[in-house]
């Protein structure tokens, strides 16, 4: 016997045909209410990433949707963020809000004013493409830093990250330098020596996995006689294919993140103008220098 009413569909499932004798689940992206004859789309800033569903779930702080009936969000990329729930786009990190190292970001951590010494930068053999020509590199900065801002500044147990950018913000250098001690087993790792007021950390990577090509880094934090300040000097050296940069990418940016978060303390080195950096040997040697 035919039934003598219809019945709605449960929320999350739909019929658009009459006469209709069951309902269909809604894809992911989307969603319905009870008795509906159509899903529809999660709208911007919210997902939903099952069959069926009821409702939509907003992108949590830190992640966006941009479109309309996603089945995800996607975490803010490195150099922005998203305070906000529910967003459908990421703020980049600009002014005085420097580098977030991290994607999914719910701030933007401001680099503390620093007294910046003498920065210089080598690269050498650079060329306008990836022609397979070894490179090298040679990176020398230092900068005064409040000592209580490097109470939890161990290189050896954190790391420490290195970007040195072009013009159009893309990376000619990234490094994620890892914490640990040096072992003759990975052929990677940090030594550390103090004496007096000077604490040294070198990182040596004799392995055929380097970072941006880095082999070698040398940081040396010294207090001064009165202990309120740290100056910090940092050295980096290493070879790698892929240093591409032309007189179009100029000028630079060098940003160290320092610490367990690596971005804070932080610093930021411009190089803003493009007689600072100049190229010598038939443009394949780069020099840089900025106060």
């Amino acid at each position: 016997q035919g039934s003598s009413a219809c019945t709605n569909c449960s929320a999350g499932r739909f019929s658009s045909a009459s006469g209709a004798d069951s309902c269909d689940e809604c894809v992911p992206g989307t969603f319905s209410s009870e008795g509906a004859s159509s899903c529809t789309n999660c709208s911007v800033g919210t997902f939903t990433e099952s069959s069926g569903s009821t409702s939509c779930t907003s992108c949590r702080a830190g992640t966006f949707a941009e479109d309309t009936g996603s089945i995800s969000c996607t975490d803010c990329p490195i150099d922005s963020f998203q305070s906000e729930e529910g967003a459908d786009s990421c703020e980049e990190c600009t002014g005085d809000l420097i580098y977030q190292f991290e994607s999914g970001a719910t701030e933007c951590k401001a680099c503390f004013s620093l007294k910046r010494k003498k920065t210089k930068l080598k690269l050498r053999g650079v060329k306008q493409s990836n022609d397979g020509k070894i490179g090298k590199v040679f990176l020398k900065t230092a900068s005064t830093i409040n000592s209580e801002l490097l109470d939890n500044f161990d290189p050896l147990e954190h790391g420490i990250h290195i970007v040195v950018e072009d013009s159009e913000g893309l990376s000619i250098i990234e490094a994620d330098i890892p914490g640990g001690e040096f072992s003759n087993d990975t052929s990677l790792g940090w030594t550390v020596n103090t004496r007096r007021r000077v604490t040294n950390w070198n990182y040596t990577n004799t392995s055929d996995n380097l970072l941006s090509g880095i082999s070698k880094v040398k940081l040396s934090s010294k207090s001064e006689k009165n202990q309120t300040k740290k100056i910090i000097s940092i050295t980096i050296s290493g070879s790698d294919p892929t240093y591409i940069v032309s007189k179009s990418s100029l000028p630079l940016k060098l940003a160290i993140g320092l610490g367990e978060s690596k971005i804070e303390p932080c610093f930021v080195v411009d190089i803003p103008k493009k007689h600072f950096c100049k190229f010598r040997k038939k443009k394949e040697n780069l020099i840089c220098n900025a106060r």
